[in-house]
């Protein structure tokens, strides 16, 4: 006589019933894919992590190499001090990396997530595009014009709108608005694959619009923030879509035949294609960067009134009498230019070196700081002649306005030169705990902070302008605050969204 085993009572008031009642492990089978999705998600390793750290030790170690031995020539009388500096600056970037090594990437408790984010991003460059653009217009600059000829709307844009500017309500409107602005590139890139049509339409035309806007300053920073950003959400999408493909297979190991889950099948194994999307990926970033080497290149071109095959004398003709090697003015130009811009900062910095500390009381690090402070005491000028900056145009003629001293005075007219190099060691510990953060793609603002972190990296060797000015200093501290807010530990981090269905 056949027995059937009879459902126990608490499976009845559930209503689980027949095959669910009899195999639980295997009406728990979508449920367990999922959750085991997320709980075997592949840690990130330490080489994922420190990747941005040590491209930037080799970015500024080049940068001093092209300082001591590039085309241009630069006359210091500290060399060694000069260097030691630097390079003892550098160890702490490592350090301040490394220090953040010891954890995974954190959770996101925020209430939107990454998609809702980047939305709301969108909207806000669309409210801010036409009054902005408006402006711009005043310069009475045509967008042709701007593209022909940069040099004039840069002058354009010197000699202000006719005396006309955006209004005051407008201005702190778009400055409160600056941390969202700064999303909607890199959480467009990265979010791309999951936003609906109509919205990849509106994130096109705000990245249009932005360009158009950035065009019509006639600078090539704002077109260049894009060109140093854009190539490193395009790596760290190809990092998140690298780690996911593990955690899919995970949960396809071969279990025993007896409690392998029926719901759960082997999917066959998917080809690697990563070597060939690395090649694809390095050559896309090259094309970016030599393509806004090249608008630069153009646009200094054509503040000195030339153009075409008419290049400044002393910007030619250099590789022959330095290295005996002769290279086309074509290519000696651009090199000359971008060697200049990316390295006369360590002039400035081999002469504030030899300047005593005068303290600046928390505002020396920002110019925009300095001048409404100094309103507030009755001397617009009292902060800003005691920061390194401006006391060594006072002495020497080094003109702050045209030329270059890197981060570091702006940060040691309130930290000391040797504070500053602490500070730079935080702010390398920010960034490698944003950049893996970043690497699950859960955290917007970890995202947008990161932007904003690679961004004073690279312009270490320049200037503090990510500090310094009103919109950059808004989105630096506010995307950090958000961020570190919406922050979640390892041990209490959870993947978003709905877990079983």
């Amino acid at each position: 006589m056949k027995m059937h085993t009879p459902i126990s009572r608490p499976d009845v008031a559930r209503g689980i019933t027949g095959e669910r009642a009899r195999n639980p492990v295997a009406a728990r089978g979508r449920c367990t894919r999922t959750r085991t999705l997320a709980r075997n998600r592949p840690l990130a390793t330490v080489r994922e992590r420190m990747l941005p750290i040590l491209f930037f030790e080799l970015y500024l170690f080049g940068s001093i190499l092209a300082f001591a031995f590039g085309p241009v020539e630069f006359q210091i009388s500290n060399p060694w001090i000069l260097y030691a500096y630097v390079l003892i600056g550098q160890v702490a970037i490592f350090l301040g990396g490394w220090a953040a090594m010891a954890d995974q990437p954190a959770g996101y408790r925020g209430k939107y997530p990454l998609l809702a984010i980047l939305k709301l991003s969108i909207l806000a460059m669309l409210v801010m595009l036409p009054p902005t653009i408006y402006y711009r217009g005043l310069a009475n600059i045509s967008l042709v014009e701007a593209l022909t000829n940069p040099g004039a709307a840069y002058m354009a844009r010197l000699e202000g709108f006719d005396g006309e500017a955006m209004t005051p309500v407008l201005s702190i409107f778009r400055a409160i608005m600056t941390p969202w602005l700064r999303l909607m590139v890199p959480l467009g890139i990265l979010g791309w694959h999951r936003l609906p049509a109509q919205w990849r339409l509106l994130w096109g035309i705000g990245l249009i619009g932005y360009l158009v806007e950035t065009l019509l300053t006639g600078a090539a920073i704002g077109l260049f923030d894009l060109v140093l950003v854009v190539p490193w959400m395009l790596w760290l999408r190809l990092l998140q879509t690298s780690r996911q493909a593990p955690a899919s297979q995970s949960i396809h190991s071969k279990p025993s035949d007896r409690n392998r889950p029926r719901a759960i099948r082997p999917l066959p194994r998917r080809r690697n294609n990563r070597p060939a999307r690395l090649v694809f990926l390095g050559i896309v970033s090259l094309a970016i960067v030599l393509a806004g080497i090249q608008y630069f290149s153009f646009s200094r071109q054509s503040r000195y009134r030339l153009s075409g095959n008419q290049y400044p004398l002393w910007t030619t003709q250099w590789s022959q009498q330095k290295y005996g090697v002769s290279l086309p003015p074509w290519v000696e130009y651009p090199v000359y230019m971008v060697t200049r811009y990316w390295t006369q900062g360590y002039q400035g910095l081999s002469e504030c070196l030899e300047i005593p500390f005068e303290p600046c009381f928390g505002f020396g690090h920002s110019q925009l700081l300095m001048r409404y402070a100094g309103r507030v005491v009755g001397d617009p000028e009292f902060f800003l002649l005691r920061s390194y900056p401006y006391r060594l145009e006072e002495e020497t003629g080094y003109n702050v306005a045209n030329y270059w001293h890197t981060i570091y005075p702006w940060l040691a007219s309130d930290l000391t030169f040797p504070g500053a190099i602490l500070f730079i060691g935080l702010m390398a510990y920010l960034l490698a705990k944003a950049w893996t953060d970043s690497l699950p793609g859960h955290n917007p603002f970890a995202i947008g902070f990161l932007a904003q972190a690679l961004l004073m990296f690279y312009y270490i060797p320049a200037n503090n302008g990510r500090l310094s000015y009103s919109e950059e200093a808004i989105a630096f501290w506010g995307l950090l605050i958000l961020w570190l807010a919406t922050r979640r530990s390892l041990s209490s981090a959870h993947t978003p969204g709905r877990v079983c269905r």
